[in-house]
């Protein structure tokens, strides 16, 4: 990808933005606009276009980059913007869009506008677009006020004003969605080192488009960052909080998709949404690996609607409520409220989900590896699947699964529930609709008295192997796992009516431990 990396100084960059407030860097590099880029370095700067608006001033900056051949690098060097009609960025290539920092340059609405603004860049035409960065700049999206915990529109609202709000920041459509197969091509799309707050959608939207980065951004308040019909799309280092939808959506038709390193916090559905939506089936060749997930309203990381070919690895998903608000509810068939959720496409397309076997999915979840992750607090289960083969679920922690009580606070939930309270397990009343199933090592914990009903659902007419899991604390025993008794430290039995190796779950303390023959020790190896 093309872009200019010459290292700037902060006073380089101090001397620009007072340059800029002062209106001194349009006098010191006055030049006219077809002349305007540094010929060293292609630099443009908007404050040299400016005669009138910020409108103007950055459809002229954009009309020099088109103008210039070999790419542009183009600086905003003001502290704020308004825009008052989107910027068509359609056929540029090779184009870094910079400001001078993602909390000092800032893109907005312009506040005088009548209802909304759509997105301030959009790309999407007849001509192809290659290689446009997005880097260093701030997109404010007018909300009012600070919503207190989950928010979404309708019964729990982000605030917005009637008119002068930010919908999208950066919009991009190429051809490979099903309903724009005519539009130019879209390869290299990157953000880097942005920030979105209070937009009203999507605050990134890409859709059709080959080779696209978002890395080391910050969302807040905002919907989900949305990714279709992409080839090979990049999601790294990023910062999630408080989105009113999910938190990312690598969604229906992407492919090549990896998705590591990121926090995402209060989501109001799923953390990371990686699934199929309507008619169309979910991605495929997805790696999931090392986020952060938690607070999530409905899911943790969902992977649904015929997602294939995906490994889920060493991500830490941490509180999945079972929906927030109106949203909440006890049925909702098996996925509210789940830590790590596989399924399959229905061949009825309006529900999520089938209760019959193999032959009721359009498309089955194939090829699935979740490994070497954390799942606490889910308060439906946690790890669940239905409609899927050759799935692993393999050296998985799972902790506190299930809720005591149905949302009204009040009511038991059973302690034989078959898809509720369980750590990992088919949905059970899809029993014929696993194959091909393993599920190792894994280690299900329960420290609050048998909440959990099963740590392994009873095996279910599918083949595969269940087999070593450790199973501390269910209601229910089975023999998929290695059932582990559970005591408070003043009931438990002496450590020497035990062989060495043999373990116990303590309720007092929250910990599994090992008798050596004599004595109780913890993990460290430590009397207890």
């Amino acid at each position: 990808m093309s872009h200019d990396d010459t290292p700037r100084s902060p006073s380089r960059r101090s001397l620009v933005a007072g340059l800029a407030a002062t209106g001194g860097l349009a006098a010191l590099l006055a030049t006219p606009a077809e002349a305007a880029a540094d010929p060293l370095t292609r630099r443009l700067f908007v404050e040299d276009f400016r005669t009138a608006s910020d409108q103007q001033a950055w459809e002229d900056a954009v009309a020099a980059c088109h103008a210039l051949t070999g790419g542009a690098h183009l600086i905003a060097s003001a502290p704020t913007y308004d825009f008052t009609a989107p910027i068509d960025l359609t056929g540029l290539s090779n184009v870094t869009i910079e400001g001078l920092g993602a909390d000092t340059t800032t893109l907005r609405a312009d506040p005088s506008l009548t209802g909304s603004l759509t997105r301030v860049f959009f790309i999407g035409g007849s001509a192809s677009t290659r290689n446009i960065t997005f880097r260093n700049l701030g997109f404010d999206g007018g909300m009012t006020g600070e919503p207190s915990g989950h928010a979404r529109d309708g019964a729990q609202p982000r605030p917005f004003p009637s008119d002068g709000y930010l919908r999208t920041g950066i919009f991009a459509q190429g051809p490979h969605a099903p309903t724009s197969p005519t539009l130019g091509e879209v390869n290299g799309i990157t953000v880097e080192n942005c920030r979105f707050y209070g937009l009203e959608h999507l605050p990134v939207h890409v859709n059709g488009a080959r080779n696209v980065a978002v890395r080391d951004t910050y969302f807040r308040r905002c919907k989900d960052v949305g990714f279709t019909f992409c080839h090979s799309v990049q999601f790294h280092h990023n910062r999630i909080e408080w989105s009113a939808d999910n938190g990312v959506s690598l969604s229906r038709g992407c492919r090549e998709v990896t998705c590591s390193g990121n926090t995402i916090a209060g989501s109001f559905f799923s953390g990371i949404f990686a699934g199929g939506f309507g008619d169309d089936i979910g991605p495929s060749h997805l790696a999931i690996v090392g986020n952060t997930v938690s607070n999530s309203g409905i899911g943790g990381i969902e992977l649904t609607r015929g997602t294939c070919d995906t490994l889920v690895q060493g991500n830490v998903v941490e509180g999945v409520l079972r929906g927030v608000g109106t949203w909440n509810s006890d049925g909702n068939g098996p996925w509210y409220g789940v830590g790590i959720m596989i399924s399959g496409m229905p061949l009825n397309h309006s529900s999520s989900f089938s209760s019959g076997d193999q032959g009721d999915y359009e498309q089955l979840a194939e090829r699935h590896v979740i490994v070497g992750n954390l799942v606490r607090n889910a308060e439906r289960c946690g790890i669940l699947f239905h409609g899927t083969d050759h799935l692993t679920v393999l050296g998985n922690g799972v902790h506190n699964p299930g809720s005591e009580y149905y949302i009204d606070g009040v009511t038991p939930i059973p302690d034989d529930a078959t898809y509720r309270n369980v750590g990992i397990g088919a949905f059970a009343p899809a029993a014929g609709s696993s194959t091909n199933t393993t599920i190792m090592t894994n280690q299900i914990t329960d420290s609050r008295g048998g909440v959990m009903t099963y740590g392994i659902i009873p095996r279910q007419p599918s083949t595969g192997m269940i087999a070593g899991n450790v199973i501390e604390g269910a209601a229910q025993t089975t023999p998929e796992g290695f059932p582990a008794p559970t005591h408070s430290s003043a009931s438990r039995p002496a450590a020497s009516a035990f062989p060495p190796g043999s373990s116990i779950f303590d309720t007092t303390t929250n910990s599994p431990l090992w008798s050596d023959g004599s004595t109780w020790r913890d993990a460290s190896g430590s009397p207890a």
